[in-house]
């Protein structure tokens, strides 16, 4: 049985600092992420409403 866990592995390199982040870019997903979200709560797509705010809270 394989050994799984919870924990989700950043995608950036362990030594990177807050301030070596792009959060212009950042910030950009994150606002079109909002918007799939918010359009497919319009549409009352429950799975896409749910599987965006997972995308959202893990960074994945």
């Amino acid at each position: 049985m394989r050994k799984t866990s919870n924990y989700k592995k950043s995608t950036l390199p362990p030594d990177t600092q807050w301030k070596q982040i792009d959060w212009f870019h950042v910030n950009g997903h994150v606002e079109k992420l909002q918007q799939r979200i918010y359009r497919a709560e319009c549409l009352g797509d429950k799975r896409k409403v749910r599987n965006g705010g997972n995308i959202i809270k893990t960074g994945g």
